[in-house]
């Protein structure tokens, strides 16, 4: 067997170990938060990722194929939000966060960068801090250091409460 076939061949498993791997993770989280498992592929997109509720479905940026941590950030953020349209779908009112993501999933067009502050979007990035943390000891921080700083303050909040 030549060199070539052999890293082919090495690249494909760590290629297919990794889909697994994710694969686990997904079915992890829909467990975790109480969730029917929906479908999570890639695809062509200008964002990262993206949870459409229409077809009730994950997409992922093709991009990210390769690249498993950005793969695993953004399964973490759209299942997060899979999980805020089914507490708003189900009035699970004891839900802190419900009466917010009612009044925002209503909302539409918004600009990325206005979406950021929304509690939809603070409430997917401070999960996705927060798993990555405690799940894999990964420290994420976002690129905008402000926006991290208060990720920091909702996770405490919200996910440490005693």
């Amino acid at each position: 067997m030549s060199y070539y076939k052999i890293v082919l061949t090495d690249i494909l498993c760590r290629k297919e170990k990794n889909k697994m791997n994710l694969k686990e993770l997904q079915n992890q989280l829909f467990d975790y938060l109480g969730l029917k498992p929906i479908e999570i592929k890639y695809e062509e997109l200008e964002e990262d990722s993206r949870f459409y509720i229409q077809g009730l479905y994950i997409g992922i940026n093709n991009n990210y194929i390769d690249n498993e941590l950005e793969s695993l950030k953004c399964i973490i953020h759209e299942i997060r939000h899979y999980y805020q349209l089914a507490v708003v779908a189900y009035q699970v009112e004891e839900e802190p966060q419900y009466k917010y993501w009612k009044q925002e999933f209503k909302m539409n067009n918004l600009k990325p960068e206005d979406s950021l502050c929304l509690h939809l979007e603070v409430d997917a990035y401070a999960f996705t801090k927060y798993i990555l943390k405690e799940w894999f000891n990964i420290e994420y921080h976002h690129n905008n250091l402000d926006y991290d700083k208060a990720l920091d303050i909702f996770i405490k909040h919200y996910y440490l409460r005693i």
